[in-house]
């Protein structure tokens, strides 16, 4: 299945065959996107301007020869947006191995919406606020690690921000383990009923407010869905089947402490990472 007819897929077409005219054409329909993108993931003009001819020269190369692989199933400039996010992901993985600090800062404007947007789905909720922010960290830590082994992984087959990003949610689903480690229910909750289990997993794992509506709201595909009452009585029931001590113990824990960190503590990581030369 294709997508409907695109004009810019006959400029594409004329540009691969070497026309010069349609060239130019494609070059200025790249240029716009171009540009938005890198002043998305730059921190001032200059650095946008310097990522811009950089970007614009890979896709110019050797005829378009990155834009050879479209295949008509999206618009023309889908696609190069998508080519041009790849190229700017190796300009960050090229400018780690050439200048740490400076590559990191590239590395990071590009792809830190993308790990909080991961962390996020992941760590939903208020109760989670500092694990994403200790999650943030940690994922930057383990990235830094051993003169940033697992981004020197990428050996330039396929989408390398398709790699990166592979990396980062395999790095965030380990911490995440670390801090979510499996549960099980009290054997007295076990006896239960489903909706029984269902609104104690809801109140003291997910830490929902015990107000039956708002209960109702996570309980909406359940077949028939239980009414106001229903969830009243069964939170009731819940909290007379709990063992002894356990609220209080799920408070506790729900609170925590942990050992405060600066968000900047990793920093001096990349003063280790200026050896790593691409080769």
């Amino acid at each position: 299945m294709t997508a409907p007819f695109d004009p810019d897929q006959t400029t594409l077409a004329a540009a691969l065959r070497g026309d010069a005219g349609a060239a130019a054409a494609l070059t200025r329909a790249a240029a716009d996107l171009t540009w938005s993108a890198c002043a998305c993931v730059t921190r001032s003009d200059a650095e946008a301007e310097e990522a811009f001819h950089e970007v614009m020269a890979g896709l110019r190369a050797d005829g378009f020869v990155r834009l050879k692989g479209y295949d008509g199933r999206a618009g023309v400039r889908v696609y190069m947006a998508l080519v041009v996010r790849d190229l700017l992901a190796e300009r960050a993985i090229r400018f780690l191995a050439l200048d740490a600090t400076r590559g990191w800062r590239a590395f990071e404007a590009f792809f830190a919406e993308d790990m909080r947007r991961m962390i996020a789905r992941m760590l939903p909720g208020n109760d989670h606020h500092q694990d994403r922010q200790d999650a943030y960290q940690s994922v930057c830590e383990a990235l830094l690690q051993n003169d940033l082994q697992r981004l020197r992984a990428y050996g330039g087959r396929g989408s390398p921000s398709g790699f990166i990003l592979h990396v980062i949610e395999n790095l965030i689903i380990d911490y995440v383990r670390t801090v979510l480690p499996r549960r099980r229910l009290p054997v007295s909750i076990a006896r239960l009923t489903e909706l029984d289990r269902s609104v104690f997993r809801l109140l003291y794992w997910e830490r929902i407010a015990p107000d039956p509506a708002i209960l109702l709201g996570h309980l909406a595909a359940s077949k028939p869905p239980p009414t106001l009452t229903a969830l009243a009585e069964t939170i009731a029931r819940v909290r007379a089947a709990l063992p002894h001590g356990y609220a209080c113990m799920c408070n506790w824990r729900s609170r925590g402490c942990r050992r405060a960190r600066s968000p900047r503590s990793w920093a001096c990581r990349l003063q280790a990472c200026t050896s790593w030369r691409k080769g």
